[in-house]
């Protein structure tokens, strides 16, 4: 009797300290998510974090808001990278922004990913990229698509620059006043 007791009582405080932790999650996920939406990508990445080390390693969309937050904070750019990486290997037509459930990155990643590369001066991967993300797309006459157009071109200019260095001289040009 005692040990049916105290297995009843093992199993129920288990199942609440679950429910807790994933009630945690679920509020850092929304806390995230204000955050988010409020630019304010310092406080949001570090809650997607904790999302994120819960046990949501190979959860798309968390890789790909963490991606975005470290591609919006100075310094952090590269960061971005592996995060953005993990994302674009599971992209949904039907994604769900602000869903706890979502367990898919939107196409938009890609962009973001190829945005990555560019900034990190890896023009080869940014290009093959911002082309995924263009056929990806549905509506051919997409602004988006002639954006990622553009970055395509500044890509293949910025490898002319790349095999082209220009030498530079500086000199002070004196007191401003």
């Amino acid at each position: 009797m005692k040990k049916l007791i105290l297995l009843s009582v093992i199993v129920i405080s288990t199942t609440l300290m679950l429910f807790s932790q994933k009630d945690e999650v679920k509020m850092n996920f929304f806390d995230a998510e204000f955050f988010f939406m409020d630019e304010n990508y310092r406080d949001a990445l570090e809650a997607y974090q904790k999302v994120y080390e819960a046990g949501n390693q190979e959860n798309a969309n968390i890789n790909y808001r963490i991606g975005v937050c470290y591609l919006n904070i100075e310094g952090e750019k590269s960061k971005s990278i592996p995060y953005l990486e993990k994302a674009v290997k599971s992209i949904s037509k039907d994604y769900n922004e602000g869903s706890f459930k979502e367990l898919n990155a939107p196409a938009d990643a890609l962009l973001y990913l190829g945005n990555a590369y560019r900034i990190n001066r890896q023009v080869e991967k940014a290009c093959f990229t911002y082309n995924e993300y263009i056929n990806h797309l549905n509506n051919p006459e997409s602004k988006v698509i002639h954006f990622a157009q553009l970055q395509i071109d500044a890509c293949q200019r910025a490898r002319i620059a790349y095999q082209n260095p220009e030498e530079i001289q500086m000199e002070n040009l004196g007191p401003l006043y």
